[in-house]
């Protein structure tokens, strides 16, 4: 009798499971992809996000907190006219600007009255009288909100200025608005988006970088996928937390956690991958390659993400508490990226199998016994390092871990 013919063929089951795993993770991206669209909207990013409370500044803040009238943050509308302005020629039209400037529509509905802490009263001459500077006092609590897309900061900074604009640029004068309030709205536009430009330029460099690794239009798509599924993963995560007030968020906490998951998941999967084409060498069917490639990664691959999450969480000691929210975020982010490139990834190399390396398609290596060794005949640099470490395999263990104990 002839030798039976080695099975090629992935067991149902397998592939069943496999896609209920891969639609599995498209649920999580449908649910957690939004919630991360919306971890904006529970930044801190005062400067309570980053500072203790026992820093000398933050004392020194609660101190002056008890000089002050109220809760407002100044907006300051500066009418300037190179002629001059008099205050008493044009105090009855300020006073009225100032009496309407409330009632003054921010967005759907809401009036400006609804945002400032107190109704603008007051007008300050400049010394050389060419100018008049109208103070008014922006709700410090309502001044990172949002009214629809816009923040608060930014509606109300826009609004002054039209008014302004309406009410006296008919007499010549020139309207400028700035404070601190337009100090806040002139940073967040400056920042605003620039979560999804970073991760949209990494995401592309990443793929170009893979693209020219495994010379394969396909195998990329499938590792950015892991990628991207587990930031959404992780970005719901850290929602579900900062919603309930377990953990705070900023813009640089949020900005480090995308690049991260990318950049560790695409990591994870580089050996993945790598593994798996060597494994198709070796056995003819693809879901032995993927069981012997999951034996051979989930342990190397687990034991550094558990060392990076170790490391993160010591950022739980900082005296910052943007710092020491970054722990626990950038933590979660670790995580899901492992889940993404042991779960999904594997998932999606079952149910494709050797074509998702097209057009480099590995192929079955002649006459090889699944349980030999496996000889490394490459000419290059890395060849011989890897004969080099096999040949003398506690030499170099050995030494490695004298050279990092003495750095």
């Amino acid at each position: 009798m002839s030798p039976s013919k080695p099975a090629t063929l992935t067991p149902t089951w397998v592939r069943v499971a496999a896609a209920l795993l891969v639609v599995g993770w498209l649920v999580v991206a449908a649910f957690g992809g939004p919630k991360l669209g919306t971890l904006s909207g529970l930044q801190e990013n005062d400067s309570t996000a980053f500072l203790d409370a026992s820093a000398e500044s933050s004392v020194a803040r609660d101190e002056a907190a008890a000089f002050s009238d109220g809760d407002g943050i100044p907006l300051f509308i500066v009418l300037a006219n190179p002629d001059g302005i008099d205050p008493a020629t044009h105090f009855a039209g300020i006073q009225e600007f100032l009496a309407d400037l409330p009632e003054r529509e921010l967005a759907d509905g809401v009036p400006f009255g609804d945002v400032l802490a107190a109704d603008p009263e007051a007008l300050i001459p400049a010394e050389d009288g060419d100018a008049v500077m109208l103070p008014i006092q922006v709700d410090a609590d309502q001044l990172g909100d949002k009214i629809g897309e816009a923040s608060v900061s930014r509606l109300a900074v826009d609004t002054a200025q039209a008014a302004a604009e309406e009410a006296f640029a008919d007499d010549g004068h020139g309207v400028h608005v700035t404070g601190p309030a337009a100090y806040v709205a002139d940073f967040a536009k400056a920042f605003a988006g620039i979560d999804g430009l970073l991760l949209i330029v990494a995401l592309v460099v990443v793929f170009a970088i893979l693209v020219l690794v495994y010379r394969s239009p396909f195998l990329p798509l499938a590792v950015l996928m892991s990628s991207v599924l587990g930031l959404a993963a992780a970005g719901w995560a850290v929602h579900e937390l900062a919603s309930r007030g377990l953990l705070s968020i900023s813009g640089q906490s949020q900005g480090i956690l995308s690049i991260l998951v990318v950049g560790a998941a695409t990591d994870y999967a580089l050996l993945v991958v790598a593994r798996f084409r060597e494994e198709l060498t070796r056995v003819p069917s693809t879901w032995d390659a993927m069981k012997r490639t999951w034996r051979g990664t989930v342990e190397p691959i687990s034991a550094s993400a558990a060392t990076v999450i170790a490391g993160l969480l010591c950022l739980l000691l900082s005296d910052l508490g943007s710092t020491r929210s970054l722990g626990p975020i950038s933590a979660l982010g670790i995580v899901a990226a492992l889940l993404g490139a042991l779960t999904f990834l594997p998932a999606i190399l079952v149910l494709v199998g050797r074509r998702i390396f097209w057009p480099r398609i590995p192929q079955l290596a002649p006459e090889q016994d699944d349980d030999a060794p496996v000889d490394v005949t490459g000419t290059g640099l890395w060849g011989a390092v890897a004969r080099f470490v096999g040949r003398r395999a506690r030499i170099v263990w050995v030494g490695a871990t004298l050279l990092l104990v003495l750095a």
